[in-house]
């Protein structure tokens, strides 16, 4: 695993946000034309060059860790049973680069067990530190470890870059119903958009799925203010063939994006706060900020056709009443088919999806698809809906 010849692949395991590993695999391999070996909850297993690891590293926006793989699986849940798991994993790899260094093992753990995250970090390391006689070093590692926990499946590996990919250096100025970075780019994978796609979201908040469209559209590098990335101190790895990629990759930005984006919100502090978040970015150049009610979604965008509609959208909540929600429903819902081509996707994360559903199929609508995903310990729904003559047909049948 470790000691590769030049321009062999490593295996590399890739976490991502819990449910949308199918999404992560489909990104993958159409963004970065490499095919997923094996799938398990929040991580997908690759092969990949150095010089790929490093372009993941620095663009990938659905990743939030990218790990040399040591060892996945499923346990029965005690802490016993997932150190033998490891073990018997651990002993089948070469993983003598890590040899007298110093080694840190970080473990994100969801669902109940018997052991905390502390203790699963200290047992990993130290069936680690046996195999390669390395030191346990908490403050100063060489080589950190992250082990991903979900239930009774597992995920470990070297964490290359160090870092959570997931934070974004442009979320400044948040809003308390915004959604991570991570999870925003998911579900604009979900609904299909592409380099040319125009895209619009009507209940912007803080800008984030604008922003990864934008940064998408002109392959603005996700991670080009971050300047805390070192790469693992391994023989096979590098820092300085990593920033020669990095110098390579940004030579690609552009802000005449192919497809136009559309920034919608009601609010004008959000709309504020989404421009300064974009600047920080760089990409406000590529976005087109409105202040408008999302169900006056047909008065800004009169003359466009829009490929996706894409939204964290707004719900019933303490603060908002059902019936006015219902209303603006009903209002969004009806005014979106007048900028709607034949095929556009409507695209929504919505905790209680239950009333948007019912709404949408009032109006023609047909939901195509439905997924759970988390944002943190938070389940989500994520759906897909869908506009056209044919909906319109499926819908008239079932009357």
């Amino acid at each position: 695993m470790m000691e590769t010849e030049k321009n062999q692949d490593f295996e590399i395991t890739i976490i991502s946000e819990r449910g949308c590993e199918n999404i992560a695999s489909k990104d993958i391999k159409e963004r970065y034309k490499l095919d997923v070996t094996n799938q398990g909850d929040s991580f997908i297993d690759l092969n990949a060059s150095e010089e790929k690891i490093y372009d993941l590293i620095y663009t990938s926006q659905i990743s939030k860790r990218i790990l040399l793989k040591l060892a996945n699986g499923e346990f029965d849940g005690t802490i016993q049973d997932l150190k033998n798991n490891v073990f018997e994993k651990i002993n089948q790899r070469n993983i003598s680069e890590i040899n007298e260094k110093k080694i840190r093992c970080v473990c994100e753990r969801k669902g109940t067990h018997e052991f905390n995250s502390v203790e699963a970090e200290t047992e990993i390391a130290s069936i680690i530190k046996q195999k390669t006689n390395s030191t346990i070093d908490l403050k100063t590692p060489e080589i950190k470890l992250f082990l991903n926990i979900i239930d009774k499946k597992y995920a470990l590996g070297i964490d290359i870059s160090g870092i959570d990919l997931s934070k974004r250096q442009y979320k400044v100025f948040n809003n308390p119903n915004s959604m991570k970075g991570t999870l925003a780019y998911s579900l604009l994978i979900f609904a299909g958009m592409k380099k040319n796609s125009v895209i619009t979201d009507p209940f912007s908040l803080s800008g984030i799925i604008p922003i990864e469209s934008a940064l998408y559209q002109s392959e603005m590098p996700v991670n080009f203010y971050e300047k805390n990335i070192r790469i693992s101190n391994l023989k096979s790895l590098n820092q300085e063939r990593f920033e020669k990629i990095r110098k390579e990759l940004d030579k690609k930005t552009s802000n005449n994006i192919k497809g136009k984006i559309y920034s919608i919100d009601a609010s004008f502090n959000n709309i504020a706060a989404q421009k300064k978040n974009a600047k920080i970015a760089g990409i406000e150049k590529c976005i087109l900020f409105s202040r408008n009610k999302p169900e006056d979604i047909d008065l800004k965008l009169s003359d466009t056709k829009v490929d996706i509609i894409a939204s964290r959208i707004m719900e019933p909540s303490k603060n908002l009443n059902e019936k006015k929600v219902e209303k603006i429903y009903d209002e969004f819902l009806k005014n979106s088919k007048n900028i709607s081509k034949k095929n556009t996707t409507f695209a929504f994360l919505v905790r209680k999806p239950e009333l948007l559903i019912r709404k949408a199929e009032e109006h023609g609508y047909l939901l195509t698809e439905s997924i759970d995903v988390y944002q943190g310990e938070e389940k989500i729904k994520m759906l897909k809906l869908i506009l056209t003559d044919k909906t319109k047909k499926v819908l008239e049948e079932k009357k």
